[in-house]
């Protein structure tokens, strides 16, 4: 009788793609194994507080030399080390799934911390990143100068600096309207009441900045490339929303949230990261790759493609068919 050699991941070197101080609940029929023979995107499952799985999951399984996948003598899916975990002391468990050998009772490991960046120490660090000691700043009076189509933009508007030196422009006496068909590069804007709304379609962001220090953000359909998005209240966007490059959003307000409805580059040069200290409904049109936290609940609606990470103090619900991969 031969004797299989069992394939597994490092538990000590790989994180929780998907972590939850609270609970995790799964709806339908979600992928989390990546690429089966690979042994470094399985999205492993941290719920401090428990699970409920409604529907049968694609776990990352563990599997032999030949890369098939390994059963008990019962037959049963045996799951990789951690592949689904929880806290002592947890008070939720459900799974109506009975594909997989070791998912219940769960593996009990060590409490896990999700770490959520203050909204202010984040806007700091965009700040000193992208600007110069010492870049003086432009005002515009939202006022005296309506904006209301693209070459009102060109007339009236500030234009940008280079890579290096932006132009800094705070907008006073309203929230900002950006008319269809603008392109921004090399900006930094700061709204100082009112909401930014980019309206219509055929916005190009390139290396630009934006905070709303007392209102939310509409980006419409933006197609962006190194920006930066800070709301004091919520963010939302349609699908045709594009980023690309090192991009980030944040929001400030518990009782806000952003919603991610875009898709991003998928690349390795990609990193969308989104800190949100309300919650994030994730609605992705297409394949995203970044990294969400937030303070509060995170839902991943519909059936898209998420190569990156999840974190939430709260709870994580999984309410389509989602694909999430574990990114090193």
């Amino acid at each position: 009788m031969g004797v299989a050699t069992i394939i597994d991941n490092d538990p000590a070197s790989l994180p929780f793609a998907i972590k939850a101080e609270g609970t995790v609940t799964i709806s339908g029929s979600s992928d989390f194994d990546g690429d089966p023979l690979n042994l470094n995107d399985d999205a492993r499952i941290y719920a401090g507080r428990g699970f409920t799985i409604n529907g049968n999951p694609t776990l990352p399984v563990r599997r032999d030399a030949q890369g098939n996948p390994i059963r008990d003598a019962n037959g049963k899916l045996v799951l990789i080390d951690r592949a689904v975990t929880v806290a002592p002391g947890y008070n939720v468990i459900n799974a109506n799934t009975n594909l997989y050998s070791n998912l219940i009772p769960p593996q009990v490991i060590e409490p896990q911390t999700v770490v959520v960046p203050s909204y202010t120490s984040i806007i700091n660090q965009e700040t000193v990143r992208r600007v110069p000691t010492g870049t003086p700043t432009v005002t515009f009076n939202v006022q005296n100068n309506p904006l209301n189509s693209a070459s009102d933009w060109t007339n009236r508007f500030p234009g940008g600096g280079t890579a290096t030196q932006p132009t800094v422009v705070l907008v006073i006496n309203g929230g900002l309207n950006v008319p269809a068909n603008v392109t921004l590069s090399n900006l930094v804007i700061i709204i100082e009441q009112g909401d930014l709304n980019f309206n219509g379609n055929g916005h190009t962001l390139n290396n630009v900045m934006f905070v709303t220090n007392n209102g939310n953000i509409n980006l419409s359909g933006v197609q962006a490339n190194n920006v930066s998005l800070f709301a004091s209240g919520s963010i939302q966007m349609n699908s045709n929303a594009r980023f690309s490059g090192s991009s980030l959003l944040a929001n400030a307000n518990s009782n806000g949230s952003i919603n991610f409805n875009g898709s991003t580059t998928t690349d390795a040069s990609s990193n969308l990261r989104v800190v949100a200290q309300g919650e994030i409904n994730f609605n992705g049109s297409s394949q995203c790759r970044g990294s969400f936290v937030t303070a509060r609940n995170f839902r991943y609606n519909g059936n898209s493609t998420l190569l990156g990470s999840i974190e939430a103090k709260g709870n994580i619900l999984f309410n389509g068919q989602a694909t999430v991969i574990a990114t090193s």
